[in-house]
C-alpha cells in the first residue's frame, strides 16, 4: 500500500516537473512566444479590421453607352443610385473601359448595346453586357447583383406600362407583372463577409499556432541535444504517461486563455454575431483544444529542426480552411477530401462554433460535432502516447548502449 502511494506521488511529481520544464521552454523560446502570444493576439485584429466594413459598397465601374437613349441614361442613373455600384466613368468605347479596368481604376465594365432602346420598344429581349473583375469574386458578385436588380425593376415597369396602354387597370397590371412580393429576412448572418469568415479563422488560429508552436518546440529540443534526442536524459521523463500529460497540461492551461480571448472577446470587439453562453462555449472547446494539442504533439515527433513545422503548416493553412466545409460546401467535395477533413479538429470545431455563435444553437444541437471532437481527442491521445512511448524506449536504449560502450 505504501509502495502504491509513493508510486502515485512520483507520477504526480514527475508530471508537475515535466509541466514546469515545458512552461520554461515556451517562455524562453522567442519563436514560440511569437506563435503562442503575438499571433493569436494580432491575427484576429488584422482580419477584423480588414473585413470590418461587412459588405462591399460603391464598387467603381465604367459604362459604355452605345444606345445613347433616354432609357439607357435612366438605367445608368439607377445603377449609380444603388448602394453597390458607383458609375465612375462613362467611356466612349470598350477599349477605353478595359484600359481603366486593367489599371485597377474600376472593377467592372457595363456595356449597353446600340439596339438597347429599339429592342425594348419593339418588344424584343435585350441585354446588359458585364465585364467583371474576377481578381476578387466580391467585385463580380456585387456588380452582377446590382445590374440584375436594376434590370428586373426596369423590366417590370416597362411591362406594367404596356399592359396599362392596352387597357389593363394599373393595379391588375402591377399584380400581373409582380404576382408576389418577396420579403427578405436574414436569419443567421445579418452582416456580410466577416461575419461568415472570421469565426472560422478564429478556430483555425488555435489549431495552426498549436501545430507550429509544438512542432517548433520539438525541433528545438532535438537541435539542443547533442545526439538529437527529443526527450531529455532525466529520470523525470522516463514515464510516457507523465511526459505526455505534463506537456499537454502546459499547452492546455495557457490556450484556455487564448481560446477565451479569440472566441469571446474578439467577436464582441468587431460586433460579430455571438449568441453562445460562455459555459457552453467552454464545454464545446475543451475537446477541441485537447484534440488540437494531442494532434500537434503526435505530429511533432517527426520534426528534427525548428523551421520545418513553419514551412509545412503554413502551406497547409488554405487547404485546411476549405476542408472545414464553410468557405466551400462539403456536398461539392470529393469523398477523399471529406475523409481527410473528418480527421481534423478544425472541421468539427469550426462547424460547431459557427452554429453556436452565429445561429444560437445549443450544445445539444451540436452533439455530433461535440462527440466527434471527443473521439478525435481519444484517437490522437492514443497515437501521441504510442509515439512518445516509442521515442522514450528508443532513446533510452540508445543511451544505455552509449554508456556501455564508453
Amino acid at each position: 500500500m505504501k509502495y502504491k502511494r509513493n508510486h502515485i506521488r512520483n507520477i504526480f511529481s514527475d508530471t508537475f516537473y515535466v509541466w514546469k520544464d515545458e512552461v520554461k521552454n515556451i517562455f524562453t523560446d522567442s519563436g514560440v512566444l511569437v506563435l503562442f502570444f503575438i499571433a493569436p493576439l494580432l491575427y484576429p485584429l488584422l482580419y477584423g479590421f480588414i473585413y470590418n466594413n461587412e459588405q462591399l459598397r460603391e464598387v467603381p465601374v465604367s459604362v459604355v453607352d452605345n444606345s445613347q437613349s433616354s432609357l439607357s441614361r435612366e438605367v445608368i442613373r439607377r445603377l449609380d443610385a444603388t448602394p453597390d455600384v458607383l458609375v465612375y466613368a462613362r467611356c466612349a468605347d470598350l477599349s477605353e473601359a478595359k484600359q481603366m479596368q486593367r489599371k485597377g481604376i474600376t472593377h467592372g465594365t457595363i456595356v449597353i448595346p446600340e439596339d438597347f432602346s429599339k429592342n425594348i420598344n419593339t418588344g424584343k429581349q435585350t441585354a446588359l453586357v458585364i465585364y467583371g473583375d474576377v481578381s476578387s469574386f466580391l467585385y463580380y458578385k456585387t456588380v452582377a447583383l446590382a445590374c440584375s436588380q436594376v434590370a428586373l425593376q426596369t423590366g417590370g415597369e416597362i411591362q406594367v406600362k404596356r399592359m396599362v396602354a392596352k387597357g389593363t387597370a394599373v393595379k391588375n397590371a402591377t399584380v400581373s407583372a409582380q404576382p408576389f412580393n418577396p420579403v427578405h429576412h436574414v436569419l443567421y448572418n445579418p452582416g456580410g463577409y466577416p461575419s461568415f469568415l472570421v469565426p472560422v479563422v478564429l478556430i483555425l488560429i488555435i489549431q495552426q499556432t498549436l501545430l507550429m508552436g509544438i512542432g517548433m518546440l520539438a525541433g528545438t529540443a532535438r537541435e539542443r541535444n547533442e545526439k538529437g534526442y527529443l526527450i531529455p536524459n532525466d529520470t523525470h521523463f522516463l514515464g510516457t504517461w507523465r511526459v505526455v500529460n505534463g506537456k499537454a497540461l502546459a499547452y492546455f492551461l495557457y490556450y484556455v486563455l487564448v481560446m477565451l480571448y479569440l472566441l469571446m472577446v474578439v467577436p464582441r470587439m468587431f460586433q460579430l454575431p455571438h449568441l453562445v453562453h460562455a459555459w457552453q462555449l467552454l464545454l464545446f472547446c475543451i475537446p477541441y483544444l485537447l484534440s488540437c494539442i494531442f494532434l500537434s504533439m503526435g505530429i511533432s515527433v517527426f520534426f528534427h529542426n525548428r523551421e520545418n513545422p513553419l514551412v509545412f503548416f503554413i502551406a497547409l493553412s488554405m487547404p485546411l480552411l476549405f476542408l472545414t466545409g464553410l468557405p466551400w460546401p462539403k456536398e461539392s467535395m470529393p469523398v477523399v477530401w471529406k475523409f481527410f477533413g473528418g480527421l481534423l479538429p478544425s472541421t468539427y470545431g469550426a462547424e460547431g462554433f459557427v452554429r453556436l455563435s452565429s445561429m444560437g444553437a445549443s450544445l445539444h444541437d451540436v452533439r455530433h460535432e461535440y462527440l466527434m471532437l471527443w473521439i478525435l481527442t481519444g484517437l490522437y491521445f492514443f497515437c501521441t502516447y504510442l509515439s512518445y512511448k516509442w521515442i522514450i524506449l528508443k532513446e533510452t536504449k540508445n543511451c544505455i548502449l552509449s554508456a556501455s560502450q564508453d
